[in-house]
């Protein structure tokens, strides 16, 4: 199975586009998705079953849509309070002896302010960000 991921507070504007996004996915066999607020520990579970996994998150940094591979890095030690997909995936490794294959798809956003409206940049990116999903899939 396939596992989507859509990361992101939707009350702090443009940190909930990934949940949005996954939100609104259409149900397509032998695909999972869930929506968190952050990555946590307690998905190397979800992580561990899948065959590929897709992040979607806000990034601040990037200006277009982004589709790229991630890798378990980093050494596991301590649970943080939220884990980059790269460290989420060296404890899936370490819990389950597996990582899966992984990509994340980010999204360009400008306000992380409390609120539930999107930035116009994020607005215009919404149109391509499902079809990018749906090609990943």
């Amino acid at each position: 199975m396939d596992l989507v991921v859509g990361v992101g507070n939707e009350l702090r504007s443009d940190d909930g586009v990934g949940a949005r996004i996954v939100r609104a996915l259409p149900a397509q066999p032998g695909v999972e998705t869930a929506v968190v607020h952050q990555l946590t520990f307690d998905l190397t579970d979800a992580v561990g079953r899948a065959r590929r996994v897709l992040f979607v998150d806000a990034h601040a940094e990037e200006t277009h849509l982004r589709l790229s591979r991630v890798s378990p890095h980093g050494a596991v030690q301590g649970i943080g309070h939220a884990l980059a997909p790269e460290a989420l995936l060296a404890w899936t490794s370490a819990a389950c002896g597996r990582a899966p294959d992984a990509w994340v798809l980010s999204v360009p956003a400008q306000s992380f302010d409390i609120g539930e409206e999107l930035s116009p940049d994020v607005v215009r990116n919404l149109p391509a960000a499902a079809p990018a999903v749906l090609d990943w899939l």
